[in-house]
């Protein structure tokens, strides 16, 4: 035990107390008082007046961890104990208990799952001990539990009473501010902290440069789009959503956006955005950045930051280019489907497919922008799409001051687009879920979808009224898919295939006439139950009452028929997986599918997790 001596001064007979304890932080983080349960910000003071014995703790913020103690307890690396006695001198004197932290913790410590109730009576979240599920920690019970606001102004801590961590909120307090962490020694001997994992630790640290370095908005881009974690998400008075500042986007007002590794890459995207209808660039008005990385894949949009992150692998043209981005992933590897199926979809221009997906071109080539277009037109709008149903435009007069894009994605998440639409129009059926969970995600298949062949998956598929297996995945891309496969219809003339095949087995290499189509539909969308759902979500997402042009003059649904091999229906080029250059065989393209939706569905659940909230009656 640490014993710090005070000092009395006494004046007319009244003994006063000046033993001063001056914490200090630098903001990264702060001292938590284990015995008082209290939290010890930089620059304050604890006046001590009587006997005192405490044991602190250096709490960082998720994405930091605790360097070292400086002064008081600058030999250890733990928790600092801290003990006053009755010995007083009579002189004034102050200590400074200093805790050092430093930046771009990405683990082991991970907060993996949690459940969260409000209870408004007595203003108290409540976190049942056995919801919660920590990864890369050998104690669970030397974990400490926090709330904070994103901008960290409030901390509280959490007590365990009975079988719930309790976290009792001001009358002041919003309880919609504040988010939960944990702070803990890893299985490494690291102190750090962990919150919901925004998966933006290799981008925070990688070297990302703003395409235009005179944009108005250049400084700040960086730590915006790629924070260290929750509590670094930047307000919009840092940064505000592009529709925020202008009410008509134009390009320039994208790129003044766009932080990239390489600057061939905002090159690029700006000679797509010029192909672009006005119609496509207004979406990205509920967009605070354009994030573009030979770290990103696959792209994806985060409520988190308001910002999208796009897979160069789609933009590059030259050789040069394609070589710069350093990660580029390998589909041929082997898809190990346990099903004795797979789902295909495939956009067309009469028989022909509408583009050559970019792991398909040979080594050597070269591109133009047409090549990349319809490819990077239907990826935007997708993404897009993601962001006004996180926030709607007409949401966007809300977005000002000290809240961020998190705190406008759960404002709105009750009753955005795709909460609209499932409450409305959802789709029912329980199998298709399970086998999303399955394919998509992992989830041990059980012996009912080990059995599902092309045929039972199809007439399930067909009783619904989702365009793509994608629905079954979450809401959101339900919402998205729909979307995408309107407008790109309607902008560019392609049309979609959904349908499932037969797996014709591994034992030897299949060309297509051998993936027998057992069920299928061209423009599944304008079946007119789903273009129903697609109006529902599409008024709120375009910010148009009118969507006569899009969904008043548009291709019927076409039913292909079953029992022949997809060379019957389609001109696709030889599904030959021996060399890059030829057409990715159906198990990988399957395989890149499910880590696009897959990533998708994480980074939403994981800001949904915040939504697993109940309240009492």
């Amino acid at each position: 035990m640490r014993w710090v001596r005070c000092f009395l001064l006494v004046i007319a007979g009244t003994a006063l107390a000046s033993c001063r304890l001056a914490f200090e932080t630098q903001g990264t983080g702060f001292i938590y008082a284990e015995t008082a349960a209290q939290v010890y910000r930089n620059g304050r003071v604890l006046e001590i007046n009587e006997d005192f014995d405490e044991r602190f703790h250096a709490i960082p913020f998720p994405g930091r961890q605790f360097a070292r103690w400086h002064f008081l307890c600058a030999n250890t690396y733990a928790a600092c104990p801290l003990q006053v006695g009755q010995n007083l001198w009579a002189r004034d004197q102050q200590f400074p208990l200093r805790a050092e932290f430093t930046d771009h913790y990405a683990g082991p410590l991970k907060l993996v799952d949690f459940d969260l109730w409000w209870y408004p009576q007595s203003r108290e979240w409540r976190m049942p001990a056995n919801s919660v599920a920590i990864a890369g920690i050998p104690d669970l019970d030397e974990a400490r539990f926090f709330m904070a606001t994103i901008d960290r102004k409030r901390v509280i801590p959490g007590t365990l009473r009975g079988g719930d961590y309790v976290f009792p909120l001001a009358r002041s307090d919003d309880p919609d501010d504040f988010w939960p962490f944990i702070s803990a020694r890893d299985r490494d001997g690291l102190i750090a902290s962990a919150s919901i994992d925004l998966r933006f630790q290799e981008l925070a640290a990688a070297e990302l440069h703003p395409y235009n370095s005179t944009s108005r908005w250049a400084e700040v881009l960086h730590d915006c789009a790629a924070p260290q974690g929750l509590f670094d998400l930047c307000n919009f008075d840092t940064l505000p959503f592009i529709g925020g500042t202008t009410d008509t986007l134009a390009v320039t007002d994208i790129m003044q956006r766009t932080l990239v590794s390489h600057a061939w890459m905002g090159k690029r995207l700006r000679e797509v955005l010029l192909e672009l209808p006005p119609e496509l660039l207004q979406m990205f008005r509920s967009v605070t950045s354009v994030v573009i990385s030979s770290e990103i894949r696959p792209s994806f949009y985060s409520p988190a930051t308001g910002a999208i992150y796009l897979d160069p692998d789609d933009l590059w043209l030259t050789p040069t280019e394609r070589r710069s981005i350093s990660s580029e992933p390998d589909y041929r590897e082997e898809y190990g489907s346990v099903f004795r199926f797979f789902p295909f979809w495939l956009y067309v221009e009469g028989r022909t497919e509408a583009w050559i997906p970019s792991a398909e071109w040979p080594d050597g080539v070269e591109r133009s922008v047409a090549d990349i277009l319809r490819p990077m037109a239907t990826l935007l709008i997708h993404e897009l799409t993601h962001a006004n149903d996180s926030v709607p435009a007409a949401q966007l007069v809300h977005t000002t001051g000290n809240a961020t894009p998190l705190d406008m994605f759960s404002r709105v998440y009750d009753f955005s687009p795709s909460a609209q639409l499932a409450a409305t129009y959802p789709l029912a059926s329980a199998l298709l879920y399970e086998l999303a969970d399955s394919l998509y995600y992992g989830a041990a298949p059980g012996s009912n979808l080990l059995q599902l062949t092309a045929r039972d998956v199809g007439l399930e598929f067909g009783s619904e009224y989702a365009n793509d297996l994608y629905a079954f995945s979450s809401r959101a891309e339900d919402t998205a898919m729909l979307v995408e496969e309107v407008l790109s219809n309607h902008f560019f003339g392609i049309e979609r295939i959904v349908a499932f095949v037969d797996d014709p087995g591994s034992d030897y290499r299949p060309t297509c006439d051998d993936y027998t189509l057992r069920w299928g539909r061209r423009n599944r969308v304008f079946d007119p139950a789903i273009k129903q759902r697609a109006r529902l979500v599409m008024a709120d997402i375009l910010d148009d009452s009118d969507l006569s042009a899009y969904l008043d003059d548009t291709p019927a649904q076409q039913a292909l028929t079953a029992g022949q091999g997809l060379c019957d229906y389609f001109d696709l080029r030889t599904f030959d997986s021996a060399s890059r250059g030829q057409s990715l065989p159906l198990p990988q393209r399957v395989a890149r599918q499910r880590e696009q939706v897959s990533h998708h569905r994480n980074i939403q659940q994981v800001l949904e997790g915040r939504h697993k909230v109940h309240s009492e009656q």
